[in-house]
């Protein structure tokens, strides 16, 4: 942003919007990114190889400067606009605020928002899919990567998760990395656990960095117990329950989230109520819960189940992700569910994330 500002071609003043703060409580403290770090490792390892040796100091000291990064971003994004400001003074720029202006500057962002949205969903639809392998050789090439090229490989990942030629479905459902991850998780559900342990004991025998390693075990064994204390008798139910039976059927909120913190994310600005509690475990795995208000005895209150339409669909894409790849080799698990996803957004997910109603508008004088 202060490159582009750089460059400005209005030498006098230059206008500039900057989205506000969407998270809170952040964790800052690269101590206690590290301490979590190795407590997912000494977590996942004592779930699937019954103990956890010791780390060697290069996991360690990769650890420590991953938790070091990670605190630093996060104490930028938890004040987006402060971060700017800073840096912008730094710079030699003078700042003045313009609020009236903000209202419409929001209204053709979110046009521009949207737009950009309607044409990255018809670029992909429509490119050459690029496999990763292919991805791969361009980039330890340094070849030109395109836009077309990245739409293509967006669409490839879609349909190499499926196994199904790309539509505008299928698009909306999985063009999220988000939503392409809690698909995995989901279909790792109904794997068998040897499966999952094979995974995360490579990991560990292979010394894969600890900030990559998936702790699938974990995280299944952490959606598969939840589910089942509140749906003891199976998704497919249609149980509606109310706030206070789910509440009494998570039991202890505390401990759920210190789970749910350790091993998804951190999160510390949503709500710890059992239902909300609830929609976050169902989130990672791709699930929704519904709601609507009854009357019994006088008495107005909201009871939920669970998406009976959606889990249908999911569970065909489920399918698909845990079919054989490979009929000689039935490690099917290692194939669909391995991490080959870039950490960096693509295009889909910069549009799709860009809160359209946040932020203010500022003239800048150099």
């Amino acid at each position: 942003m202060m490159q582009m500002l750089m460059r400005y071609r209005n030498a006098k003043r230059r206008a500039v919007t900057v989205q506000a703060s969407t998270t809170d409580n952040l964790i800052t403290d690269a101590d206690t990114l590290y301490e979590a770090t190795i407590r997912r490792y000494q977590g996942t390892a004592q779930a699937v190889m019954g103990n956890a040796a010791p780390l060697s100091t290069a996991l360690r000291e990769g650890a420590r400067l991953m938790a070091a990064f990670t605190a630093d971003d996060n104490l930028q994004r938890a004040n987006v606009q402060a971060t700017f400001r800073f840096l912008a003074e730094t710079t030699g720029f003078r700042i003045k605020t313009v609020t009236s202006e903000a209202p419409k500057m929001r209204k053709l962002l979110q046009q521009a928002r949207e737009a950009l949205i309607d044409h990255i969903k018809s670029q992909v639809l429509t490119a050459t899919p690029i496999s990763k392998d292919r991805m791969d050789i361009l980039r330890k090439t340094g070849a030109d990567i395109t836009h077309e090229i990245r739409f293509g490989y967006e669409r490839w990942k879609i349909e190499d998760l499926v196994g199904w030629e790309i539509n505008e479905q299928l698009y909306d459902d999985l063009h999220k990395q988000q939503s392409r991850a809690a698909l995995r998780l989901f279909a790792a559900l109904s794997v068998q656990p040897y499966h999952l342990h094979n995974i995360d004991r490579t990991e560990i025998n292979t010394c894969v960095w600890l900030p990559k390693r998936q702790h699938l075990t974990r995280r299944v064994e952490i959606v598969q117990t939840l589910l089942k204390r509140v749906f003891p008798q199976g998704l497919d139910a249609c149980e509606e329950l109310t706030a206070e039976e789910i509440s009494e059927r998570l039991g202890d909120l505390d401990a759920v989230l210190a789970d749910m913190r350790l091993y998804f994310d951190d999160r510390r600005d949503y709500s710890e109520k059992a239902v909300p509690v609830l929609r976050r475990v169902l989130s990672k795995v791709g699930l929704k819960l519904i709601s609507k208000q009854i009357q019994c005895d006088g008495k107005r209150f909201m009871v939920y189940w669970i998406d009976q339409e959606h889990l249908a669909k999911w569970r065909r894409y489920a399918q698909q992700v845990n079919r054989p790849k490979n009929t000689e080799n039935d490690d099917i698990i290692s194939v669909n569910l391995g991490v080959y996803e870039d950490d960096a957004p693509n295009l889909a997910v910069m549009a799709m994330n860009l809160p359209p109603d946040t932020g203010w508008m500022a003239e800048i004088e150099f």
